[in-house]
């Protein structure tokens, strides 16, 4: 709710500074100098992107605990399906532009607590390097699948880079 507030905010501000100029009531200048609207718009920004930050970190703990396991045994398809339908019901209550900053996000931790699991299975005897590069590799495709239709293929790319630098490691 409040990302979506802060959007119609925004949006009722720049209608309201159209209507101001088209009417001749104020100059630019003026407009900027008593309205300070960039400065009113990066609040309502960072209004939004912390709320979708609390939303994530609060509906977390449902997921995190998938991710507690040796990274061998890690059920990467279950976790994702399970990842979409617990934000999933949030979403048709957002404006277009907080849902993707929500899915980057949610993309985000996830991915975090990927890496935190092959991290903390790192520490004991690895049997087969080949098999950990196959399971990133095949993870890899199966999050880019399902994030790029939240995000689209440039950010999920991006957001996945962090895999293609691991593989690049261990290979």
């Amino acid at each position: 709710a409040i990302s979506n507030n802060s959007i119609r905010i925004n949006n009722q501000l720049t209608e309201m500074i159209e209507d101001i100029k088209l009417l001749g009531i104020l100059h630019e200048k003026e407009i900027e100098e008593h309205l300070k609207l960039r400065e009113t718009v990066q609040s309502l920004n960072k209004l939004s992107n912390l709320a979708i930050n609390r939303l994530v970190r609060e509906l977390s703990s449902a997921i995190i605990k998938d991710f507690n396991t040796q990274f061998q045994e890690l059920e990467t398809d279950k976790i994702i399906h399970k990842t979409i339908e617990v934000y999933g019901r949030f979403i048709n209550y957002m404006h277009l532009s907080s849902q993707k900053k929500l899915w980057n996000e949610v993309l985000m931790f996830a991915l975090f607590y990927y890496v935190k699991s092959l991290l903390n299975s790192a520490g004991k005897k690895i049997q087969n390097l080949v098999e950990i590069t196959n399971k990133i590799k095949y993870d890899k495709e199966n999050i880019g699948y399902i994030f790029e239709r939240f995000l689209g293929p440039n950010s999920t790319k991006e957001q996945l880079r962090v895999l293609e630098d691991i593989l690049d490691f261990l290979e």
